[in-house]
């Protein structure tokens, strides 16, 4: 069974489960920023942040896009990064990044994704869309879930166990260990080892 095969199988045993409520999963994301980063109390409090031409909701660490078009609207990411005070960052291939997690959902409100990049495509042809696409659903391009990672957050991230560790993709992987933990069914089980 290749690799593929296998997060497919995963894929249909999760779409059993009922999809959880994006704010509770927002509010699940908030709680381990708080506790395993110790950031309660430095988050961007009640503020507005405009992205893809509509005004967005900040719920404390994360970011709650809706009601927007994400195939046609570009993300100003120099906004993110101007509100919550982000460091880009150059990767070892000379790639310059955001440092953000991100979540995509299904039309239906499944968690497809937990990823970092700075690139949320709706790619059917990606291993993600075909997982979704194995499972008959098809990505909301209207909503996404955005967490910038603040220099506070990266900082108090702990790399155990690696002299080649990258935060971002620490904390990525750790955001959705712990949503799997608290009982939230994710369509792509494992993007965010990757």
């Amino acid at each position: 069974m290749t690799n593929l095969e296998k997060r497919i199988s995963i894929a249909k045993e999760e779409v059993k489960k009922k999809p959880c409520d994006i704010n509770k999963i927002i509010e699940h994301i908030n709680k381990y920023l708080d506790v395993e980063l110790n950031v309660n109390g430095k988050e961007v409090k009640d503020k507005i942040i405009t992205l893809g031409g509509k005004q967005q909701e900040i719920k404390k660490h994360a970011i709650y896009l809706k009601d927007i078009d994400l195939d046609k609207e570009k993300i100003d990411y120099n906004e993110i990064k101007k509100v919550f005070n982000l460091e880009e960052e150059i990767s070892a291939a000379n790639y310059t990044y955001i440092p953000i997690v991100w979540l995509k959902f299904t039309t239906d409100d499944y968690l497809g994704v937990v990823a970092s990049s700075n690139d949320f495509n709706f790619s059917p042809n990606l291993n993600s869309g075909k997982i979704i696409e194995s499972v008959n659903k098809k990505w909301n391009t209207s909503k996404l879930v955005i967490i910038p990672l603040t220099p506070i957050m990266l900082k108090n991230a702990e790399c155990k166990n690696s002299k080649n560790c990258v935060k971002r993709n620490l904390i990525e992987k750790e955001i959705g260990e712990y949503l799997i933990k608290q009982g939230v069914p994710m369509l792509d089980k494992r993007s965010h080892l990757y």
